[in-house]
């Protein structure tokens, strides 16, 4: 018999960012480069580890910050990504604002999150330079997180 566990994933960033495709590529292990960013979609998926089966429920969230659900999503969720796109300063702003937010929100309780940096692909266009890492370094070091850079089209990760 083995254990079943759920675990509620909230993935939050600015708009255009990269989210859904974030979670589409972790889900199906392909990249779709079009989708829609009108409406919060919830997706199911099970994971087993040494004979532990997980439920994953992943909350794509979309205009959050626009239809004032952002609070109810953090009182939701257990784990937390925040995606921001390396193509875009106020993206890793916005990223940054809601690392804040979450440890206001999620205090005293502890809190698991991972800052994403999205389309690693575009670095010809970057407009978070590699001298912003000292600021990623100090938003990592005030939350105790971990932080990771993604090229989701060749599904390489970059660690902090």
């Amino acid at each position: 018999m083995t254990n079943v566990n759920r675990i509620r994933v909230v993935v939050l960033g600015g708009p255009r960012v990269g989210k859904s495709a974030v979670v589409v590529r972790y889900l199906t292990r392909r990249y779709i480069g079009e989708y829609s960013s009108t409406s919060d979609f919830l997706y199911r998926h099970s994971v087993t580890i040494d004979s532990v089966t997980t439920e994953v429920e992943i909350l794509d969230t979309s205009r959050c910050e626009e239809n004032g659900c952002l609070y109810s999503h953090i009182r939701w969720g257990e784990a937390f990504v925040i995606v921001y796109s390396v193509t875009c300063k106020r993206s890793f702003q916005e990223a940054r604002g809601l690392l804040e937010q979450l440890a206001d929100f999620r205090l005293p309780s502890y809190f698991t999150a991972l800052l994403l940096g999205n389309k690693r692909d575009l670095d010809h266009a970057r407009r978070t330079p590699v001298v912003k890492r000292c600021a990623i370094d100090m938003v990592l070091s005030e939350t105790s997180n971990p932080g990771y850079r993604l090229d989701k089209k060749r599904n390489a990760w970059e660690g902090s």
